[in-house]
């Protein structure tokens, strides 16, 4: 099972550092979320926060910097760590400029990164950046295609009710396949994983609903007929306890999403590197032991 260790609301000047002991502790790779903007008001429900509460759970001023950007930072400091967002919300953005942030990121660490893609759930913020809000489903169903064919290589055209373009070409390619995941909890998520993507990346669960909302995803896999043969399956669970992570991969979890040490949302911009650093190595020493 693989270990990704996620970078919310850290000092954004500490992460090259926090990838290099990332990647020197024996994690798989490193995840950054991602907001462009946050309104001032925000009426939408957030929809992962604990039972009741319909409010984000972090402060208006935590930093968010552009994944890609810093992707780019942290592989220049480290040789085989990956990289990847959880999540992107595409549908705020337009695909061709997307394709090539992606594309440019993925050659600068000769293929390290992946994407983790959702829908959104914050209208206000699609409103501020001029992009439906409502359409948002089947808009990343015709992105994830658009991309996908820019970074092929070559001359390629787009025929799509969203995202027509003429012929055109896109430059540098990625050195490779980019794995796409989706991200999310529900009918709708799960079935957008299977068809359109390589994998499925499942929001913060507390550990007495993890293993039931597991079972619905596989369950959406097996029906599909789709073989589980390279397809990821990922959460990020509530807890850090040794036993109860090693535990996990009995679920049929190709890897879960941690995040060590004090809480990340409560003082942004305030994370210490030096205890941050601490954090991620006393981690690594009690739960890779049995990897």
């Amino acid at each position: 099972m693989k270990y990704w260790l996620r970078l919310t609301g850290k000092n954004v000047a500490h992460l090259p550092e926090l990838a290099r002991v990332a990647e020197s502790a024996g994690f798989d790779g490193v995840m950054l979320p991602d907001h462009i903007v946050t309104p001032r008001r925000i009426d939408s429900r957030y929809p992962y926060g604990p039972a009741g509460s319909e409010r984000p759970p972090w402060p208006p001023e935590l930093p968010w910097p552009d994944p890609f950007v810093a992707f780019a930072a942290m592989a220049a400091v480290t040789t085989y760590l990956r990289f990847a967002t959880y999540v992107l919300v595409a549908p705020m953005r337009e695909p061709l400029t997307l394709a090539k942030q992606v594309a440019t990121a993925s050659a600068l660490s000769d293929g390290r990164v992946a994407l983790g893609l959702g829908v959104g759930w914050c209208r206000e913020e699609f409103e501020i950046l001029g992009h439906d809000f409502d359409s948002r489903g089947a808009r990343l169903d015709e992105m994830i295609e658009v991309m996908r064919a820019v970074w092929h290589g070559g001359w390629v055209s787009g025929k799509g009710p969203s995202y027509p373009f003429q012929e055109l070409r896109e430059d540098p390619a990625p050195p490779g396949p980019v794995p796409i995941w989706i991200g999310g909890d529900g009918a709708a998520a799960f079935r957008r994983a299977v068809t359109v993507g390589d994998g499925w990346v499942g929001p913060n669960y507390p550990p007495e609903i993890l293993p039931q909302r597991v079972a619905a995803m596989r369950r959406v896999l097996e029906e599909s007929g789709r073989s589980p043969e390279g397809f990821e399956l990922m959460v990020s669970p509530m807890v850090e306890d040794a036993n109860t992570l090693w535990g996990l991969a009995e679920l049929g979890l190709t890897g879960v999403v941690v995040a060590p040490g004090p809480a990340q949302m409560s003082q942004p911009g305030e994370s210490e590197l030096d205890e941050s650093r601490a954090a991620i190595e006393r981690f690594a020493r009690t739960v890779f032991g049995r990897r």
